[in-house]
């Protein structure tokens, strides 16, 4: 089993900056695991690292908790996978963290309600 952390902080390109101003956000990729496909553990900077191919390639994400630093790139993350033609898009998550994303995150206010959506199949 194989453990990598994916970069935790985006570094600004505001000119004369004198240091990188950063958000610091969590996400592991596990692989190798019992001959399953790659997973994530929190999605904080998993939906802006890499292409949508390479992100697509993650089978599914586990969340610890629902701090944005941990779910902050999720719908990115899901948006790019759908583009691969990736569905359904599994999710892990305790009741508390997954009622937390439909209030506040997955609402048709901030980000569709991913859970409602269909395409032409159904």
């Amino acid at each position: 089993m194989k453990l990598r952390l994916l970069p935790s902080s985006l570094e600004s390109e505001l000119p004369g900056s004198p240091a990188p101003h950063a958000q610091p956000l969590t996400s592991f990729i596990v692989t190798g695991a019992g001959g399953a496909g790659p997973l994530a553990i929190d999605a904080g900077s998993l939906g802006v690292v890499g292409d949508a191919a390479e992100m697509a390639r993650i089978e599914e994400v586990v969340l610890t908790h629902s701090h944005i630093d941990h779910v902050a790139t999720l719908p990115m993350w899901i948006e790019a996978c759908l583009s691969q033609g990736r569905a359904p898009v599994r999710v892990h998550a305790a009741l508390e963290t997954v009622e937390a994303l439909r209030a506040h995150l997955f609402n048709d206010v901030l980000f569709p309600d991913f859970e409602t959506l269909t395409d032409a199949e159904g």
